[in-house]
């Protein structure tokens, strides 16, 4: 192919060695590796070694399609800090053929450094899976090429994707480029948890910042791995040179992915009456069944804390993950004479649960809240009473337990 510089194999000391397996081809070059270095040396080792402008990092067990580079060198030619995925199809590794129904374009991390495939329709990649990509030679170099303080495999993947995004660079996926992949089921060598646990710590060391406790909250055994992570001063310089975003940067470009994988904190609110001085909370009432009750205010206590559902109509419980619900409401009528609040599981279709704050007043159709008289008591349902001329005397508070979030904070109320 003209466009084929050399092929570059790096054999991490395989039984038997693979140089005999390829010496018929020419452009073929192989780098045997003495003993074990385990993936992340060994691509840095092959990705050193390369002399095209252009560098395409592939698994051993893959199958690209008919016109699969192309797509990959134009993203590239558009912006040398490019770096670009394929499409990847499913590969059975007994038939070799691909399942064009089981397709990975791009991944995102969790918390604890778990990470899977998702779709969202647009075509920058937060993260890659890392073993298929694309790279100009020069932003492999500029970028920082692989954290040289990881060994064997984990982790590189995340820290090279946020990495990218942070100092300078982008990741695209080209659909138009389809390069197949055998998934195993298990992994062909043994692989050591400490030493996935370093570079896991390493790269959150580097790069998350005042999010770090984040991942340790989420896997607290990795905390005790940060003693001996090693040096990462020269990761932290190189972080320094690219002049690289923070961490909360790469958050709000990917707001939506951490909002969908459940990654953000919620802006949460208080309900405050100012009338009993007291707040809104999710509790019972005598016979067990869900009811708003009012109790002395406290930040922490979850029960008393509210999440406007989408389009800032209905409110949910933060502790229960109810939502407020006028119809069910209404049923409570026929059994104790009095339409008491209650909540229910929330329905976003739901025409029941679009409950809005109106003038301190908490409003759903002709009804409102009604505070109860003593401290512990179901509020109730009732219609709305000199709704326009009266403010109501229900307040928001809001709880923002995350700079992120501050910017853009919506109280709903009307």
């Amino acid at each position: 192919a003209k466009n084929l510089l050399e092929i570059i194999i790096v054999d991490d000391a395989s039984d038997p060695p693979l140089l005999e397996a390829v010496s018929e081809f020419p452009q073929v070059k192989v780098l045997r590796n003495t003993e074990r270095l385990g993936l992340i040396k060994s691509k840095i080792k092959g990705g050193n070694e390369a002399a095209g402008d252009s560098i395409m990092f592939l698994d051993g067990h893959v199958k690209p399609a008919k016109n699969w580079l192309q797509p990959l060198l134009k993203h590239m030619n558009i912006n040398y800090k490019r770096v670009v995925v394929p499409l990847i199809p499913v590969l059975d590794g007994e038939t070799w053929e691909a399942n064009m129904n089981a397709v990975g374009s791009k991944m995102m991390f969790d918390w604890g450094l778990q990470f899977n495939w998702f779709e969202d329709g647009n075509d920058l990649v937060p993260c890659m899976s890392g073993g298929l990509f694309a790279i100009t030679r020069r932003w492999w170099h500029e970028s920082g090429e692989y954290d040289y303080g990881m060994n064997v495999w984990g982790g590189e993947n995340i820290e090279q994707s946020i990495r990218l995004w942070t100092c300078g660079g982008e990741i695209y996926v080209a659909r138009d480029s389809f390069v197949s992949h055998v998934f195993r089921q298990k992994f062909p060598y043994s692989v050591n948890s400490t030493q996935v646990y370093i570079n896991k710590v390493r790269l959150v060391e580097v790069w998350f910042d005042q999010f770090k406790d984040s991942y340790y909250d989420a896997d607290p055994v990795a905390k005790r791995f940060v003693p001996v992570m090693g040096d990462i001063s020269e990761r932290q310089k190189l972080k320094q040179n690219l002049h690289c975003k923070p961490f909360s940067w790469y958050m709000k470009k990917f707001r939506k992915v951490f909002e969908m994988k459940h990654m953000l904190p919620e802006a949460t609110f208080s309900l405050f009456n100012m009338q009993t001085q007291l707040c809104v909370a999710s509790g019972t009432d005598e016979t067990g069944v869900s009811a708003l009750i009012e109790v002395p205010c406290e930040d922490h206590h979850e029960e008393q804390r509210w999440l406007w559902m989408p389009g800032k109509v209905g409110m949910m419980n933060r502790q229960t993950r109810q939502c407020l619900d006028g119809a069910y409401s209404m049923l409570s009528a026929a059994e104790n004479g009095q339409m008491q609040a209650r909540t229910r599981s929330c329905d976003k279709k739901s025409t029941s649960q679009g409950w809005v704050l109106k003038s301190g007043h908490l409003k759903w159709k002709e009804y409102c809240i009604k505070a109860p008289t003593e401290q512990l008591q179901p509020a109730t349902m009732a219609k709305c009473t000199n709704f326009l001329q009266a403010s109501g005397p229900f307040k928001l508070i809001k709880v923002v337990e995350s700079p992120l979030l501050e910017d853009d904070w919506d109280d709903g109320a009307g």
